[in-house]
């Protein structure tokens, strides 16, 4: 049966969402490869933005859920260099090299956005929790905005390509 998502053709906000959410799963497959566990993400996402009132959590949910599946789990526990653990204040996340880097393995050409301990704790819950159920955004602005542009910076050096949807979404 085709489900039509009404709610998403009603609500703009929501349409772009869900654009995001297909071109999200576009990007990260080939062309008629049939990949049934990424189909049932985007059926089950779409499904899940028609109800919502936190389509930014939601969004947040499906890429971290993408990100696992694809097998481009951010890594949040260790450098991705030198396998140290990392303390919570000494936190840069390298989109280049997939995860958090240590101070002693960063090199200045490489761009690595600084974390705050609420970002890399809620985006570590996130990828504990096999990101089933992501917590609610944080109330705090600048956190939200820093996990979205963690997640965004990451997908695209992952995909290889900025989506043209990201733009839509922030109209």
């Amino acid at each position: 049966m085709i489900q039509p998502f009404r709610p998403l053709r009603e609500d703009f906000t929501l349409m772009r969402c869900g654009l995001y959410m297909t071109e999200l799963l576009d990007a990260a497959t080939r062309d008629r490869e049939p990949v049934p566990e990424l189909f049932a993400l985007l059926r089950q996402g779409l499904e899940q933005l028609t109800e919502t009132s936190t389509p930014d959590t939601l969004l947040r949910l499906f890429e971290l859920q993408l990100l696992m599946l694809i097998g481009y789990t951010p890594q949040l526990f260790a450098c991705v260099r030198c396998a140290r653990d990392l303390a919570d204040y000494e936190t840069a996340f390298s989109p280049a090299m997939g995860g958090l880097v240590c101070r002693s393995c960063m090199t200045n050409k490489q761009q690595a956005v600084t974390l705050s301990p609420q970002t890399l704790a809620y985006l570590r819950q996130g990828v504990m929790s096999g990101a089933e159920s992501v917590p609610l955004l944080p109330d705090d602005a600048e956190v939200c905005q820093e996990i979205e542009t963690v997640l965004h910076q990451h997908l695209t050096a992952r995909l290889g390509r900025e989506l043209k949807s990201y733009a839509f979404l922030h109209l």
